[in-house]
């Protein structure tokens, strides 16, 4: 049984009601994301329809509308873009179809967002990998898709850290794969994958076990917050006043807060007082906390962007900072 959490922290990564993975068509009727998709010619204020005078779409509306039937809270129609004759008018059902084949009965989370603009899907496609002390990693796929254009369509590798439901990459590994059923391809497309994700799983514990062996205590691990996320400098007016700067002091104290609170819950984990702790702490406060919306759609996409990214500058800062720490104690020991 695949474990799943209720995506409390990440929305996008879990589905409160399932306890075990399932048919990612299955998920997506679930989650109401396979939807007709409406579409009609852009019109002027005049009623006329501006056509394509040449080539290939000679004679095709300009533009058209597409639209997401009978969709809105009240059962209205609801406007999802505007787009060239070129682009496509299905939904997500082909892609749906196609993950399916690829990992047959592997989804472990479906997300339809803003109001079907975006999904979010995902698939764990490997057993649990136990670092040390029950500090499990799952082998996972992202994929993500749009009808708005606000989001790529694209499939992604990462690693689903169980004990404190992180999400992380190390690695820019994203994959593409055509939208068809066609036996041959899916087979090549699935080894292809697959090999992708074991050589970032190797990666990913070679990663885990050099931080795992790096001792850090807790002096050291506060020296390296103030020097990564230091107090913003005092500003004084032309009097010598002191100038509040309230956002920026707020920032700090968010960001502080949110490392020192996530590092303590790794004190009670399953690699306390080393570097891994300090990692995964990190990392937890700057993809939970300093991701937060009041808007759940919104914090999601965060989340996916700062993933796809890799925009981890405070984790990315500390970890340098870690590998300078085990640098510095191997140079003392010659």
């Amino acid at each position: 049984m695949v474990r799943t959490f209720d995506g409390g922290e990440y929305p996008a990564m879990g589905t409160a009601d399932r306890e075990t993975s399932t048919n990612v068509v299955d998920a997506a009727l679930d989650a109401g994301a396979l939807f007709k998709v409406k579409t009609e010619p852009l019109s002027l204020s005049d009623g006329t329809i501006p056509l394509i005078k040449s080539g290939k779409y000679e004679g095709q509306p300009k533009r058209n509308i597409l639209s997401r039937e009978h969709g809105g809270v009240d059962g209205e129609d609801v406007f999802l873009n505007v787009v060239h004759p070129s682009h496509p008018t299905s939904n997500y059902k082909q892609l749906c179809e196609t993950a399916e084949a690829l990992f047959p009965g592997t989804c472990t989370g479906f997300k339809c967002l803003d109001e079907g603009r975006k999904i979010i899907f995902t698939q764990q496609i490997g057993e649990e990998v136990d670092l040390g002390g029950g500090d499990f990693i799952a082998p996972n796929l992202m994929w993500a898709a749009s009808l708005d254009s606000s989001f790529p369509s694209l499939g992604m590798h990462y690693l689903h850290r169980l004990w404190c439901m992180n999400q992380e990459r190390i690695a820019d590994v994203m994959f593409k794969v055509k939208r068809t059923t066609r036996h041959d391809q899916i087979l090549l497309e699935r080894s292809t994958i697959l090999a992708d994700s074991m050589g970032v799983l190797q990666d990913f514990i070679k990663h885990a076990t050099f931080l795992r062996d790096i001792k850090v205590s807790n002096s050291e691990f506060e020296r390296m917050l103030a020097n990564v996320v230091p107090k913003p400098e005092e500003r004084f007016n032309d009097e010598g006043d002191l100038i509040p700067n309230t956002r920026a002091m707020n920032a700090w104290e968010k960001k502080r807060s949110a490392i020192r609170y996530y590092y303590k819950e790794e004190q009670d984990g399953p690699a306390p007082g080393t570097a891994w702790a300090v990692w995964n702490a990190v990392q937890s406060a700057e993809s939970h906390e300093l991701t937060k919306s009041s808007d759940p759609d919104k914090q999601v996409i965060k989340q996916v962007d700062q993933l796809r990214s890799l925009d981890y500058p405070i984790t990315n800062a500390f970890n340098s900072k870690l590998r300078d720490l085990d640098d510095t104690r191997a140079v003392a020991l010659v």
